[in-house]
């Protein structure tokens, strides 16, 4: 009998091995299935963040342009202040103003009538399969000189304004400086503060 019973008991066994391996499996599938969902909410979470990155975005550029236009009205402002000034700097407890000059450009338009005269007054350099204008030996002759030499455009330089403001951050100091601002005097001070 024990073998009768030791049969029974191992097919026993083995079906209920089989229904342990049967009830993984839709267990696993059920699991997977489980995680195909969750996936799709986190893609739906990742499409809602983009949404309010891109309005924020947007919220934050329509923000910076205004502020940007106070800023450049005013410094428009501070330009003719120190304009008006006889001069070049100014410091004061939160930043400084100044006005730079400029470097002046030289641009050969003509160069049938430069290249003779240019040859002749050393304004050329040569390579070995070219022969070009020097721009800064150009410039360096009409400082000399005080004259154009022909078929050369001349631009003197111009007067730029500029200014560094002072304020803070988490460090304590934080110093931020404008770009030169204007030419010659002119800027865009015909703007109304926003």
């Amino acid at each position: 009998m024990t073998t009768w019973f030791s049969d029974l008991m191992l097919e026993l066994e083995k079906k209920e091995e089989e229904r342990r391996v049967e009830l993984s499996k839709v267990e696993c599938d059920r699991i997977l299935q489980t995680i195909a969902v969750l996936e799709g909410r986190i893609q739906e979470v990742t499409e809602i963040a983009q949404k309010e990155h891109s309005i924020i975005d947007e919220w934050k550029q329509s923000q910076t342009e205004k502020i940007e236009k106070q800023v450049s009205w005013l410094a428009g402002q501070l330009e003719k202040f120190i304009r008006s000034t006889s001069e070049k700097s100014i410091v004061l407890p939160h930043g400084s103003l100044h006005l730079r000059l400029g470097k002046p450009k030289v641009s050969v338009v003509d160069e049938v009538a430069f290249m003779p005269v240019g040859e002749r007054l050393g304004l050329i350099r040569i390579k070995p399969s070219l022969k070009e204008a020097d721009l800064n030996s150009i410039h360096a002759y009409i400082r000399r000189v005080g004259s154009v030499p022909p078929g050369v455009a001349y631009t003197p330089p111009a007067v730029h304004f500029g200014f560094k403001t002072k304020g803070t951050n988490n460090n304590g100091t934080e110093q931020r400086e404008q770009a030169e601002i204007g030419s010659n005097g002119e800027s865009d001070t015909g703007q109304a503060a926003a």
